[in-house]
C-alpha cells in the first residue's frame, strides 16, 4: 500500500516523498475540513459583530453602534455583518431581534 511513497524515498526524493505523504493526509482528512468549513466559516464574523454589540443594552444601541461603525468606516465590523446577513441570517438572531436583524442588515448593504 504504501509502495507509490517508499519508492521515492528509497531513490532519496525526499520532495516527492513529501508531497505524496501530505496528499495521502490531505485525501483522508478532507471531509473532515470540508465538513469544518462548511459549517464554521462564518464562525469569525459572528465572533466580530456579536463582540462589537456586547455593549448594547437595547436595540436602539445595536442600531446607533452599526451606525458609528460605518461613519467611522470600520471595515471590519461591516464586512462581518454583511457576511451574516448574506449567508447566515438566522445566527444574528442570537445578537439581537428579528426585526433589528432586518433593519441592520438594510443599514450594511
Amino acid at each position: 500500500m504504501w509502495e507509490f511513497i517508499l519508492t521515492p524515498l528509497k531513490r532519496k526524493q525526499w520532495g516527492l516523498a513529501i508531497v505524496l505523504v501530505l496528499s495521502f493526509t490531505s485525501y483522508q482528512e478532507f471531509p473532515r475540513v470540508k465538513h469544518f468549513l462548511f459549517y464554521n466559516f462564518d464562525d469569525y464574523a459572528y465572533k466580530v459583530v456579536a463582540y462589537g454589540l456586547s455593549v448594547a443594552t437595547n436595540s436602539d444601541d445595536i442600531g446607533s453602534i452599526v451606525e458609528e461603525w460605518k461613519k467611522n468606516k470600520w471595515g471590519a465590523q461591516i464586512a462581518a455583518l454583511r457576511v451574516l446577513c448574506d449567508n447566515d441570517e438566522p445566527r444574528l438572531v442570537n445578537i439581537m431581534s428579528a426585526q433589528q436583524k432586518s433593519k441592520v442588515c438594510r443599514m450594511v448593504q
